[in-house]
């Protein structure tokens, strides 16, 4: 997207020169006034004409979402699996379903399936949900990596919990106090993990994507990309 609006900018200019010049084998002449008052005019009017285009043009280069190319529902089903087995091999990969959702502000979540909870705990099933705004626009695979660790260590949380320790931490989501702990915690295990590039990768990417009162949300809930560099040098 960045890369579309720049050569929209040039070939703007480029129209704007050609619009405003005429050109002979040997010399670039404007307007066949070179070197008269009227070519300074005709030089100004080309560069009001280009900062014109420039201001229309910024503001979609400044909201342009920087993507890493695509990704899709399998490929996620696979770094599931791979961080599974790395960090949290007490979950069963079998127990950790893909699950797709729509919004504009979030992207990846993890949540118990509701209707496992009651019975055995080996039986429990839950649920990482996939924006399906990913598949179009990934962050890359290191950001994914990390993004999907952090939902793990949800899911290895609600595996270690008992039902009533679930609801109560649910409770906890109506203060954002609690909840900025939680899941800064959640990102500092990240980190610890040696996944901080892939962190501080996704939350870069994640910001193009947010409005202003969002943005500012996700700066309060999880460490940002200054935060989580300073969190790396120890390790």
């Amino acid at each position: 997207m960045v890369r579309a609006a720049k050569l929209v900018t040039c070939l703007l200019l480029m129209h704007l020169l050609k619009k405003n010049t005429v050109f002979s084998s040997n010399y670039l002449i404007l307007h066949e006034d070179f070197g008269s008052d009227n070519a300074s005019i005709n030089i100004m009017g080309i560069m009001k004409n280009f900062l014109t285009t420039l201001l229309f043009i910024f503001p979609l280069i400044g909201n342009a979402t920087y993507c890493e190319g695509r990704t899709d529902k399998q490929e996620i089903e696979e770094i599931i699996l791979q961080i599974t087995s790395k960090y949290f091999p007490n979950l069963s990969s079998q127990n950790i379903l893909v699950k797709e959702f729509n919004s504009d502000a979030y992207f990846l979540q993890a949540k118990p399936k509701i209707s496992t909870l009651v019975g055995r705990r080996k039986a429990r099933k839950y649920f990482v949900e996939i924006n399906k705004k990913l598949y179009d626009c990934s962050p890359g695979k290191m950001a994914l990596e990390s993004i999907i660790a952090h939902e793990l260590i949800h899911i290895n949380d609600y595996d270690r919990m008992t039902v009533p320790q679930i609801i109560a931490l649910a409770g906890k989501y109506a203060s954002k106090k609690a909840r900025a702990k939680y899941e800064r915690d959640t990102d500092k295990h990240v980190v610890q993990e040696g996944l901080g590039e892939g962190l501080i990768q996704y939350r870069r990417w994640i910001y193009q994507q947010l409005t202003p009162k969002e943005l500012s949300l996700k700066r309060y809930y999880y460490l940002t990309p200054e935060e989580i560099t300073e969190l790396m040098e120890p390790y």
